[in-house]
């Protein structure tokens, strides 16, 4: 590193400073203000420093850093925690684009592993911040005033880094301080980075390798590095008085200063993102709770015409998941040519899977559509975790709409009902160790609802920056603890009443013949059962063909034909999120049989079985009340 090329900056940075101070007292005092030749000069001052920079860089290129999703025994060396709003008396609008602006820096620097021995370089990490790759304007301290920059603010986190590379005992390759203290600011303590593209920098490094990680919830910017042991903790903390005036050229009524650019207000309001899988509950909260200053961003039919197409194409994108995986298995001689709309054309891509693929689609044009103002959002459960991967999540505050329990409660519950079924894995299927479970020709369906560890990790991170979990089912509202916010289930009209068939007692299955709707507790259960009875079911996927061998069944047109021929409804799901099913059984006063992963509230007329052991007594008093009514026999 050329020293003398940096003395010569920081003299610069110097002078700069002096202009800066000077422009301050002639605003406070009333002497006249900064002119545009003054500024002018400035600009072309800093344009000759950019291009010798870059020169200089162009000899001596720098190391391109790339992140890494672990860091292999790092332990954590140091942290530098900031608020991102503190008494800061300038526009809002200005401080929503310093967010914004920390935030696109953050996908640039989250997770780089910086080697041994290189240098880290903040702009050339992080990029020339222009509008172009969505900076905004944000708060910049220039000749003594907070004045609009694009890509201002991102210096809280050149701060941040600086003070947690000075508490691992890194080396400072290049560092400048502020001309001005921002009360509450690291500038106070003397633990400051400034940064100005490109000529002010930023540049580190240790004298082993290191990780830089970089998060940000609603309130906090939170900057760690990783390493392998720490080094002697430089202490450069020296006082820094913030001064008793600082001018900002959105507030300070100097309307004849060419730097003066008027308030910029920025609207308080929640901004509600909708897609067409939104329960009714939901779409009945939000039209109850949304004011008239509130912004819906929707995938609806009633979104705009961009959104519409996007929906179209994430649901194309779905199908052909599904379309892929069918093929797939095809070829292997798990799926016949002949099966159509088979439980197997979702196994080797099953249903989260293709769903996912429409969603992420889906959350990157939703991320589009988010603006500075858009600071607290109310979310769908099924774009979460695909929002906080694009890094749109930080910095903002937001509640979230859950339709089903986090990832890993799902494969928990499907893990323990493998293993109380006796299911092995074998070439990729589970299979039956017993003759009481046959799993049929390819294996079951509890396998599914596996994902990465990645989309895991993802999504209890973005569930813990949620200030509310809002939901309807029992078991998420359980889950969520503090953080719930139950609403009631909505009960539907009931189902038309139709004339019976025979006197065989009739019980319906309200959800699909999977493993993970309790149909292997459900089969037990009903060969124990010493009557007749009918055992209807919806029209959707089967776990095997010959599953229901040996029991009367009959597949019905729709859930709502099934509960009004049935004499009673059952479902002793594993995993049951959206019980709509039930909800209708109920609102028809049809009795229900239901096991507690289904969510139903205490107050509804149901009654609860996990197990087969629990379902065939209920099943007998169901029969009991129907024969006594109906003369069933």
């Amino acid at each position: 590193m050329d020293f003398d090329f940096i003395i010569r900056i920081n003299r610069v940075v110097q002078k700069k400073n002096e202009i800066k101070m000077k422009s301050t007292q002639r605003k406070v005092s009333g002497a006249p203000l900064p002119t545009r030749m003054e500024g002018l000069l400035f600009d072309g001052k800093a344009f000759f420093l950019q291009q010798k920079r870059f020169f200089k860089d162009l000899m001596h290129p720098l190391s391109d850093l790339k992140p890494h999703s672990n860091f292999p025994d790092g332990i954590l060396l140091s942290q530098s925690i900031s608020l991102l709003r503190f008494n800061e008396e300038t526009a809002q609008a200005l401080v929503d684009g310093k967010i914004q602006n920390i935030r696109i820096a953050i996908k640039r620097l989250d997770g780089i592993v910086v080697r041994k021995g290189e240098v880290f370089s903040f702009w050339h990490q992080v990029g020339k911040p222009t509008k172009a790759k969505g900076y905004a304007l944000g708060r910049e301290l220039r000749e003594g005033c907070i004045i609009p920059q694009i890509g201002g603010g991102i210096c809280q986190l050149s701060n941040a880094i600086y003070d947690a590379a000075l508490k691992a005992g890194l080396e400072i390759v290049e560092r400048h301080t502020h001309s001005q203290v921002i009360k509450g600011s690291l500038a106070e303590l003397n633990r400051d980075a400034t940064v100005f593209w490109n000529y002010l920098d930023l540049r580190i490094k240790g004298s082993q390798d290191w990780q830089l990680q970089v998060e940000m919830n609603k309130n906090r910017l939170i900057v760690s590095i990783f390493g392998e042991e720490k080094n002697a903790k430089r202490d450069e903390t020296q006082t820094r008085c913030a001064p008793a005036a600082l001018g900002d050229c959105t507030q300070c009524g100097r309307t004849d200063c060419y730097l003066h650019t008027g308030d910029m207000p920025s609207p308080v309001r929640k901004t509600y993102l909708s897609i067409d899988e939104e329960w009714i509950e939901f779409a009945e909260w939000r039209k109850k709770n949304m004011q008239k200053e509130d912004k819906l961003i929707s995938a609806t039919q009633n979104a705009s015409l961009d959104m519409q197409v996007i929906n179209f194409f994430s649901k194309l994108k779905r199908r052909f998941y599904l379309w892929k995986g069918n093929q797939e298995l095809k070829q292997a001689g798990k799926l016949s040519k002949k099966e159509g709309r088979s439980i197997y054309s979702w196994r080797k891509y099953p249903i989260p899977i293709a769903q996912n693929a429409r969603f992420r689609m889906l959350a990157k044009h939703f991320a589009k559509k988010l603006e500075l103002s858009d600071t607290y959002l109310i979310i769908p459960q099924q774009l979460l975790v695909w929002l906080y991967l694009e890094g749109e999540l930080a910095g903002r505050d937001y509640d979230v709409l859950m339709s089903a329990m986090p990832m890993p409660e799902i494969e928990r519950a499907l893990d323990e009902a493998m293993k109380r079924y006796g299911f092995i894995v074998k070439d990729g299927y589970y299979e039956a160790t017993n003759d009481e479970n046959p799993c049929g020709e390819n294996g079951v369906t509890l396998g599914d609802f596996r994902v990465s560890k990645d989309l895991i990790e993802a999504e209890k991170k973005a569930l813990a920056g949620a200030s509310r979990l809002i939901s309807p089912h029992v078991k998420i509202q359980e889950w969520a603890g503090e953080k719930g916010a139950a609403l009631d289930w909505i009960l539907p009209e009931p189902a038309a009443s139709l004339p019976k068939e025979n006197s065989n007692f009739k019980l319906f299955l309200a959800g699909a013949s999977l493993g993970r709707k309790g149909i292997f507790d459900l089969r037990a259960a009903l060969r124990r059962l010493h009557f007749n009875f009918e055992l209807l079911m919806p029209p959707s996927a089967i776990e095997s063909k010959d599953f229901w061998k040996g029991i009367n069944t009959r597949i019905v047109n729709s859930i709502s034909e099934g509960v009004a021929l049935c004499d009673a409804v059952v479902l002793p799901a594993v995993v049951e999120h959206n019980p709509r099913g039930l909800l209708l059984a109920i609102a028809s006063h049809k009795p229900v049989i239901a096991s507690a992963a289904c969510g139903l509230p205490a107050y509804l007329n149901w009654k609860r079985a996990d197990n087969a052991e629990e379902l065939k007594p209920l099943l007998e008093e169901a029969f009991e009340t129907a024969n006594k009514s109906n003369n069933i026999v």
